[in-house]
């Protein structure tokens, strides 16, 4: 019998890399506060400005739906998530479990180049947080925790995580650029007890170290909230 080939695949290879461009542009722009928790989205002056069809845009906002960074109203707008004070609450019942048992694993066998890596973030993180770059210290921030997950080797906890997570860290992002209430260095050195329990390898510590900043990285997410204006 003649050998069956299996049917072409290209034109859904270039329709996702497509989706995902979209994607990758449109995520930057929440992560940049160019678009901030609360801002509507609509698809087709997206699609106008990015010269693409509304079915790649859609695409790529059901990815970014299932990121958990936007979401979809019951009147069919489509807006970027701004979760409320009660489901911060709940995420951090949630974060409280699964981050801590993420930092224990990151610190069993590091490497030198995911250490290395991880150094790298929180300096630049304090760099950013003395010129009060909230943008930069926000990409700083986010990449210094995914790459933590990443340490787990283990991608569901990481998909987690990064679902659970990812549309809290552009709360910060609600504040003003010259708003001086938040100590954004304090918050930036709250990460090295982690990251030094990591390199030690020291996974009790680790945790310990985690558990002690989330108490105060959800007073400060409580108050982007309430400055934001979500209930």
């Amino acid at each position: 019998m003649p050998k069956t080939l299996p049917p072409p695949i290209f034109d859904k290879l270039q329709a996702r890399t497509l989706r995902g461009r979209i994607a990758e542009q449109v995520r930057g722009a929440i992560l940049s506060g160019w678009l901030k928790p609360g801002d509507r989205i609509v698809e087709r002056h997206l699609a106008s400005q990015l010269g693409a069809s509304l079915t790649a845009v859609r695409e790529a906002l059901v990815e970014l739906e299932g990121e958990g960074l936007i979401v979809k109203r019951p009147n069919a707008t489509t807006c970027v998530a701004m979760p409320t004070a009660a489901q911060i609450a709940k995420i951090f019942e949630v974060r409280n479990v699964l981050e801590p048992f993420a930092v224990e694993l990151a610190a069993r066998h590091p490497t030198p180049g995911q250490v290395a890596k991880l150094e790298g973030f929180y300096l630049g993180m304090v760099d950013a947080a003395r010129r009060h770059n909230i943008a930069a210290y926000l990409e700083k921030d986010f990449a210094w925790h995914e790459l933590v997950w990443t340490m787990t080797d283990n991608e569901y906890l990481r998909s987690a995580l990064k679902r659970m997570l990812l549309p809290m860290f552009t709360l910060k992002m609600l504040l003003p650029p010259d708003d001086a209430s938040v100590d954004w260095v304090g918050d930036a050195i709250s990460h090295r007890a982690i990251l030094e329990a990591i390199k030690s390898r020291d996974a009790k510590a680790a945790r310990a170290a985690l558990l002690s900043a989330t108490t105060k990285w959800q007073s400060n997410t409580r108050n982007f909230v309430a400055r934001g204006g979500a209930t």
